[in-house]
């Protein structure tokens, strides 16, 4: 446990906190309110970047996107806590909420990102197969990257109602601008149809289809890779995403 936390944290009452994949968190409570003190793990093989985080995770504090960053040192940094439940994004509202997030996300300048090579990256998680046509597919029209959060699944939103708090910006990353989309599409259960009209009503942009289907068994498949990666652990939830990016593949070659 730190021992430099700021005034009033240091004397705050400290609760474990159950709740995310990879860190450890004490809830802490003080006359200043509630606030969440996180250990960071070491699993920097699966593509952790702090410092990548913090800068995305600051910006996004700033712009009312993400709880406050009170505190950060070394391991540990210290959040304004959030008391609300996390979901997908099931509604229309809350998927506008997301998306515009997203928007912003995207409109980012300045923050010194790593690049999120997308088949290195398969490789570097112990990828042995996989959906490599749609890797050929989006490697052979390349985009420019932006500033994405790269795990946008419904364990990082946390819904007051209808207003979104993002979390855990740990693998932020420069990355192509259809990955967070994909990763919204395949990780909240949506409908591709659904989320490109959502997409073009809110910025005006038109998704191309055969990319985000591409791009929806990329991102299933990396979170594939993730699970069974033994710094993760999470072997059971594998099954679930290669399901994901085989029915990916599938709609991938119906579209005309």
């Amino acid at each position: 446990m730190p021992c430099n936390l700021p005034e009033p944290w240091q004397q705050a009452s400290r609760t474990p906190f159950t709740g995310g994949l990879t860190n450890r968190h004490w809830l802490l409570s003080s006359i200043e309110g509630r606030a969440l003190l996180r250990q960071n793990s070491a699993a920097l093989e699966l593509g952790i970047n702090r410092q990548a985080e913090h800068q995305l995770w600051q910006a996004a504090s700033e712009a009312g996107i993400s709880p406050a960053l009170i505190w950060q040192e070394g391991d540990w940094a210290l959040s304004r806590f959030i008391d609300a439940p996390t979901g997908a994004a099931n509604t229309p509202a809350r998927l506008i909420a997301l998306l515009k997030a997203v928007n912003w996300l995207q409109g980012v300048e300045g923050a010194k990102l790593p690049l999120l090579p997308l088949r290195e990256r398969a490789l570097a998680l112990g990828a042995t197969d996989g959906p490599w046509l749609a890797y050929r597919l989006v490697e052979a029209s390349p985009l420019p990257e932006v500033p994405a959060h790269v795990d946008l699944n419904p364990e990082n939103c946390l819904w007051q109602g209808e207003r979104l708090w993002l979390i855990d910006w740990e693998y932020a990353s420069l990355a192509d601008p259809y990955y967070d989309l994909a990763a919204i599409v395949v990780s909240h259960e949506l409908a591709p149809q659904r989320l490109c009209s959502a997409w073009r009503s809110l910025t005006g942009k038109v998704l191309v289809p055969e990319r985000l289907l591409a791009m929806c068994a990329i991102y299933a498949h990396l979170c594939e890779c993730w699970c069974r990666h033994p710094q993760a652990g999470y072997l059971a939830y594998a099954a679930h995403y290669r399901k994901a990016w085989q029915h990916c593949l599938v709609a991938l070659a119906g579209v005309d």
